[in-house]
């Protein structure tokens, strides 16, 4: 059932208590929450580890999906890397490894650049094969 919102020239036409009514509604939609710095600064955290694992979960389906629809993983491959990629997850949450150490090893073991720009990331190839075909 939708709620019945009224138009100004229903205003006019309604009682003092109705209008009560009607400002206590608007007042719920605009709580106003009081936090201590403590409480702001915990709620930001667990806002930004909130939203950090649910980027993580996004991106770890879209490497699942590419490598099942374009490279064949299935039943066997898939689960052993997503374990693989939670538990490297699970090591960067821990603050065993930082961005800056995955850059640093994909640049120097694979060849590949995270180069970050205004616009976000991209990922430039350096190596010595960089001129064939992939």
């Amino acid at each position: 059932m939708s709620e019945w919102k009224p138009q100004i020239s229903d205003i006019q036409n309604l009682t003092r208590a109705e209008k009560r009514r009607l400002k206590r509604q608007a007042e719920k939609k605009n709580k106003v929450y009081n936090m201590t710095a403590g409480q702001f600064q915990s709620f930001k955290e667990q806002t930004t580890k909130d939203v950090s694992y649910k980027t993580f979960v996004l991106l770890l389906g879209i490497a699942v999906l590419v490598l099942r629809d374009k490279w064949g993983f299935g039943i066997i491959r898939l689960p052993r890397f997503i374990g693989q990629c939670i538990d490297l997850y699970d090591s960067f949450d821990k603050g065993y490894l930082t961005l800056d150490d995955m850059h640093k090893v994909l640049r120097e073991d694979a060849g590949v650049d995270v180069i970050e720009t205004a616009r976000g990331f991209y990922f430039e190839d350096t190596s010595e094969n960089s001129s064939e075909t992939h």
